[in-house]
């Protein structure tokens, strides 16, 4: 419960106040922002272009951002199938949707788990689980996976895109 409210907290607080964000961040916790190598919040679609091969599959509606599909063979990471990204309108890093082979989950959640603090995970009835984790900045990564599918997802975002995504209207 008291994870929970620190991040509730935290949250409030980048909502009243959206310059904190940079006040909050140090280098030292420059790591809980770069997954891939992408610092979220500041990485750029030219830095995207420069470190890896990447196509536009479109606007992301409620970052109103493009989005990026990056080419994983450039990625060292096991069990990755996809890496999606996705910037806002002045060309900022806000989320990343890595999918994976969903046998890795338990290792995707060690790792997760060393590197950021654990919110919630939850496992239904029906064999979904998901587990929520917050960095000490601005970025909460999601892992999850689905009873009935052989994938796992982690998606990191910043709380600028989550508040984004909680204003857009619905079904976007």
């Amino acid at each position: 419960m008291n994870k929970l409210l620190q991040y509730i907290l935290l949250t409030l607080l980048l909502c009243i106040n959206p310059n904190t964000q940079a006040e909050m961040v140090s280098s030292r916790d420059q790591s809980d922002h770069t997954p891939f190598g992408m610092w979220l919040g500041h990485y750029t679609i030219k830095q995207l272009h420069q470190d890896y091969t990447a196509i536009s599959v479109g606007t992301h509606e409620a970052s109103e951002g493009q989005m990026y599909l990056v080419d994983i063979r450039s990625i060292k990471k096991t069990g990755l199938t996809k890496l999606t990204v996705i910037f806002d309108q002045q060309h900022l890093l806000q989320a990343i949707l890595a999918e994976f082979d969903k046998v890795y989950y338990e290792q995707l959640y060690a790792e997760l788990s060393e590197k950021y603090t654990l919110l919630t995970q939850t496992v239904s009835q029906q064999g979904d689980r998901k587990a929520q984790f917050i960095a000490k900045n601005d970025t909460t990564v999601t892992l999850e996976a689905a009873q009935n599918s052989f994938k796992a997802n982690v998606f990191y975002k910043t709380n600028t895109f989550v508040r984004a995504t909680a204003l857009a209207p619905a079904g976007q």
